[in-house]
């Protein structure tokens, strides 16, 4: 049976569709060769934006989602630590394990898990949830017209509902989809990781996600709705449905789960995007439907080349090895960006309420949660987080990684009880890596090479920073706190020692990678799209999710693909 969150549920109608009644349709008969304006593979976080933003204006949009509506798991749907088990590329009900191999420093070469969400809202469903922004001028960076900082400021204000809007209403937005606050049961050590923090020399902030400052460390805000988890597509589908219909479903947007596109049609010039074959899977016969004004991939930084590579969009070599016929000759998967993470743990002294495993599993905890919002259940994966920088060559007021703290051991985070977690990410990765096709087959999971640390300075820096990190057990603010370090133990010491303990770390590889599918003007290349987010040379295709990001950021990645999405949606509607 299919369970849909309210919100959810507002936004659409259930019914027995075909070709399964597994399917979420709004109209109740077959879609089969049947037109809307726009299609858009993929209900990930930018997705969902533009869904939404787009059947406001009375467009007819459907929208296609490889997984499930939602969670049959109420509580794992809405606690704010991340699920790093369920309903993901890796574990979904529906597919083989999606691995990587990240790095040839590995020793031996061995594969990793990549987790991105599977699910209405993607990762939303499945991320810390944490709410962090980049510095307005990383847009700079991306050197494309229409995505510099004065062009990006607007659409960060447009999305939050955020906690520090009343006294900087500047640079935050206070009426927006997302509820951005603290989470409703902080981490009981994090004013002690923040005086820790100012021990060890680096800078603490009030508020890291201005767009204007964000080089220091700042207790963790989280998007959320009432203490529980909030995703793209519980926020837009009931901004959708309250804006435009009383908060009641509306006709024109259409959801099919379970169902991936296939390929994408093309006119017999191949120029043109008129529609989409899309595939359901275990014995069901796929259909076709029909694009009146535009095909949008929204499918991920794995999913959107995977999908324009099937189609015959991509590097004309590697598809004729393949038998695909070459639609366009573009360099699609050549610019993965995978930002490695490095990890210092250390056993704790004391146990805190967010160590104790136990609780998680408590049923009184579940139905506190369930009905209030409140308790254990409420506490995200991190503490707090912030930017710094350690690499000499980094620019004053800009970052090289990102940091956190935590001491969450909720079931399955750690093997070891009682630890407390310090890592560190990469911000801005130099190497690039690639994805490409396995076979011609739309089933079949694409190959993915990070190619993590093929640029030594991606490693010196995590080198550099995971020493800082080792210092806070002997801090002041941690000496009651902390005792002896779990990972890597003290007998990592050298600096080469710390280079093959991070290169060989099993959790070495983020949830965050991007890039695949870059943005450029027109004779970059490296681009795959234009600033309007259009492929070239072909109409009626764009793609709108982080595959896009050209280059590095001093943030997560949620909030970049929120304005992706919001940024998408003005797009297209300008040129409807």
């Amino acid at each position: 049976m299919l369970i849909l969150t309210a919100a959810v549920a507002s936004a659409v109608l259930l019914s027995s569709a075909v070709p399964t009644s597994a399917q979420v349709f709004v109209s109740s008969g077959d879609i089969t060769n049947k037109t809307f304006d726009y299609v858009i593979a993929g209900a990930g976080t930018a997705g969902c934006v533009v869904a939404s933003r787009l059947a406001a204006k009375d467009f007819s949009v459907l929208l296609v989602e490889r997984g499930p509506a939602t969670f049959s798991d109420s509580v794992a749907k809405q606690r704010q630590a991340p699920i790093f088990t369920l309903y993901n590329w890796n574990t979904d009900e529906l597919s083989d394990p999606i691995t990587a191999f990240p790095s040839s420093r590995r020793a031996p070469l061995t594969s990793v898990p990549m987790v991105r969400g599977n699910a209405l809202g993607g990762t939303t469903n499945v991320n810390a949830g944490a709410w962090s922004r980049p510095l307005y001028t990383d847009f700079d960076k991306w050197a494309t017209t229409g995505w510099n900082a004065s062009d990006i400021r607007q659409y960060f204000l447009r999305i939050e509902k955020s906690r520090y809007g009343a006294t900087d209403p500047q640079n935050h937005g206070t009426s927006g989809p997302l509820t951005i606050s603290f989470p409703s049961h902080n981490q009981t050590l994090n004013d002690q990781f923040l005086a820790a923090v100012k021990e060890l020399g680096k800078p603490v902030l009030t508020d890291g996600g201005n767009g204007l400052n964000n080089v220091g460390v700042w207790p963790l805000v989280t998007v959320n709705n009432g203490g529980k988890r909030l995703t793209s597509c519980d926020a837009y589908f009931k901004l959708l449905a309250d804006t435009k219909n009383n908060g009641k479903a509306v006709s024109n947007l259409v959801i099919t789960t379970k169902a991936q596109v296939a390929k994408i049609n093309f006119d017999a010039t191949g120029t043109v995007a008129v529609g989409a074959r899309i595939e359901y899977g275990s014995g069901v016969t796929g259909i076709n439907v029909n694009v009146g004004k535009e095909f949008i991939v929204s499918s991920g930084v794995y999913g959107s080349p995977h999908l324009l590579l099937l189609s015959g969009v991509g590097p004309a070599a590697d598809l004729k090895k393949l038998n695909i016929p070459v639609v366009k000759d573009l360099p699609v998967g050549k610019n993965l960006i995978a930002r490695p993470i490095s990890i210092v743990t250390n056993f704790g002294k004391v146990q805190t309420p967010e160590m104790d495993v136990a609780a998680y599993l408590n049923s009184n905890t579940y139905e506190t949660f369930l009905a209030t919002g409140q308790g254990i259940l409420g506490t995200p994966v991190l503490g707090v987080w912030g930017n710094l920088a350690f690499d000499n060559k980094t620019k004053a007021g800009e970052s090289d990684v990102i940091v956190g703290m935590t001491t969450v051991n909720y079931p399955g985070a750690s093997p070891i009880p009682r630890t407390i977690v310090h890592m560190c990410l990469l911000s801005d990765p130099k190497s690039r890596g690639t994805i490409a096709l396995t076979s011609s087959k739309w089933s079949d999971k694409p190959k993915i090479l990070p190619n993590m640390f093929d640029v030594d300075s991606d490693l010196d820096i995590l080198v550099s920073c995971s020493k800082w990190l080792r210092a806070f057990q002997k801090t002041k603010a941690m000496a009651d706190y902390e005792s002896l370090e779990f990972l890597p133990t003290e007998l990592v010491q050298s600096d080469s020692s710390w280079r093959t303990y991070i290169a060989n770390n099993p959790e070495g590889f983020s949830m965050h990678a991007w890039g695949s599918v870059p943005i450029g003007n027109s004779g970059s290349s490296t681009a795959v799209v234009d600033g309007k987010l259009k492929v070239f040379g072909i109409k009626n295709l764009r793609v709108a999710d982080t595959s896009i990001i050209p280059t590095g950021f001093s943030s997560g990645i949620m909030s970049i693909a929120y304005v992706i999405g919001e940024k998408a949606s003005d797009l297209i509607l300008a040129d409807a």
